[in-house]
């Protein structure tokens, strides 16, 4: 999602949306297996912009460098360890809830992490986008593997699906869309369909 979160038009219930999304934060239930010699592999490979990267199977220490992907850690259960911040809020989004916020270490601004600070963190996996980082992509995956998606903003549904499978949440984030689309459909609809909708403008402004 970009600062203005352009491009979700019918998002007078984006924002309700994905409110009620965080509430499946505690939707995943988790079954730790005992070791075995049929336990599942240590990782998985997922596409992204650079191609095909392995990621850990249940990644533990998660740094995101971009909003979008810190609101998709948030909304799929996943807790970061790090994550950066804007240059204007020197904080986390305040949309968030503070109790989800308040134990991640800042490892710098946006489009200018720390890197430093990130290998000090010892993450197993790092999200971001080629928009944003695109040319520290080998500094970055030589701290951990690092999964970005080609832009931001409109594609957010597509990072959203790819944020899921980097972190084995892909269950999650169907949950969490089927959530989104039938309040746009209820949104959509109290507006007298997808042509008034369509002429509706909806100005959703936040300042980073």
């Amino acid at each position: 999602m970009t600062p203005l979160l352009r491009d979700r038009r019918a998002l007078v219930a984006g924002s309700l949306a994905v409110t009620a999304a965080l509430t499946l934060a505690g939707c995943g239930s988790s079954d730790p297996a005992a070791d075995s010699s049929d336990s599942p592999a240590k990782t998985r490979t997922v596409s992204t912009a650079n191609g095909d990267v392995d990621v850990p199977a249940s990644p533990k220490r998660v740094v995101v460098l971009d909003s979008g992907e810190l609101d998709s850690a948030i909304t799929l259960g996943v807790r970061p360890v790090g994550a950066t911040h804007s240059a204007s809020e020197d904080a986390f989004p305040t949309y968030l809830p503070a109790s989800e916020t308040k134990d991640i270490t800042p490892v710098g601004e946006i489009a200018n992490a720390n890197l430093e600070s990130v290998a000090a963190l010892k993450p197993d996996l790092i999200l971001t986008s080629k928009v944003r980082d695109g040319e520290r992509y080998d500094e970055l995956s030589k701290i951990a593997p690092t999964v970005m998606t080609e832009a931001t903003g409109s594609a957010w549904k597509e990072n959203f699906q790819v944020h899921a499978e980097a972190l084995g949440k892909q269950a999650e984030a169907k949950k969490v869309l089927a959530t989104y689309d039938a309040q746009v459909a209820k949104v959509t609809k109290a507006l007298g369909g997808k042509e008034k909708a369509a002429a509706t403008d909806v100005n959703f402004v936040r300042f980073v």
